[in-house]
Formats: structure tokens, sequence, C-alpha cells
């Protein structure tokens, strides 16, 4: 993509998001989008169908981002280490903050469920992911009280939860230090107990 489109597509980003914010999504339309970016219809429909592809590439867009921030990260020691898991989830923080203005709209209540619901469950996925991952090779399900699965849904939900709160609290927590304590405070302790770490 060349710059000049790169530039287009953040104008509709961002007349989006004002948009959102200004009147809810269900009452955007094409041409209010072209009119608050300063494009016409046409530039519009060379990048989008409508609005719900915009949507969706929007979405598609920020899961790659933080897939691309955390693929180089090993996830072999991530139930012992805790500096691996705030390593973890500090890259998915800061991936959310760069992108704060555009997330706090799709999560808000002006947006859809649905869009919502993307937001939320892209970013459980992918924890949910590397956890499966990283529990796996460390016990069978014979030897857990529990599903695999529980573990890692119940951290990744507590995980966007917190999430959720910091962003509406207005981030007064650094990516880092947030992701230390999600780390330390909130998953590692779980992840000792249930696997039985902490004998």
């Amino acid at each position: 993509m060349d710059r000049r489109q790169e530039k287009t597509k953040q104008a509709i980003l961002q007349a989006l998001i004002k948009l959102i914010d200004q009147k809810g999504l269900d009452q955007v339309s094409v041409s209010d989008l072209c009119q608050q970016a300063n494009i016409n219809r046409s530039t519009f429909y060379l990048h989008y169908k409508n609005i719900d592809d915009l949507l969706l590439s929007v979405e598609a867009d920020f899961i790659r981002e933080i897939t691309d921030a955390i693929q180089d990260l090993e996830t072999e020691d991530l139930i012992y280490n805790s500096q691996a898991l705030t390593q973890l989830f500090t890259r998915i923080l800061e991936s959310i903050e760069k992108n704060s203005d555009l997330i706090i709209t799709l999560m808000s209540p002006t947006t859809s469920p649905r869009t919502r619901l993307t937001i939320e469950q892209a970013i459980e996925n992918i924890i949910i992911d590397r956890m499966n991952t990283a529990i796996i090779r460390e016990a069978t399900q014979e030897e857990l009280p529990v599903s695999k699965t529980y573990i890692a849904v119940t951290i990744s939900s507590l995980f966007t939860g917190i999430v959720a709160e910091w962003l509406l609290s207005g981030k007064k927590e650094s990516p880092q230090d947030l992701g230390q304590f999600i780390s330390e405070v909130a998953t590692q302790p779980m992840i000792d107990r249930v696997l039985g770490l902490d004998q």
C-alpha cells in the first residue's frame, strides 16, 4: 500500500471513530464518512464495500498487529516464568494502547455488540492459544483438576476485563506496569495453584 492510500485509510478510520462517538455506529452512513474524511464516495468504495466491510477490515488489522507483536515470543516456559508472561501481556497492551482511541470506540455501547465481542474474543483467543500451548507441554488433561481450556479462558477473560477498566480509567498505568500486575498478581498464582507448582 502506498503512502497516499495509507493516508486515505487513516482519514476514513479517524472519521469512523469520530462519527461513532458522536452518533453511534447504527447511524453512520458512507456519506457521513466521506464528508467527515473529506473524500468522495468513489474513493471510499476503492477500499471498502460498505460500513460492515470497513469494520471487518479494521478488526482484522488490529488482530494482525497484536499477532505480529507477539509472534517472536517463546511460549515453552510461559507457565513457569512470570517475566515471560509479563512480556506477553505487555506486548498486547502496547498494541492496545497504540490503538486505544479505536479500541475504546469499538468496545463502547455506541457500537454493535458483534463488534465489541469480536475485539474481546480476538484478544482472548490469542491468549488462549498461547496459554494452551504452554499448559499442554506441562501436563496431560488427566493430571489437571479441570480442563486446560478453563485455565486459558479464565486468564484471557481476566485480562480483557482488566484492559477494559484500564482504557475507561484513562490508562493511568504503563503497559509494562499493568502487564507485570496481571502476570505476577492475577495470573501466575492461579497457574501455580492449578498445576501444583505452589507445593
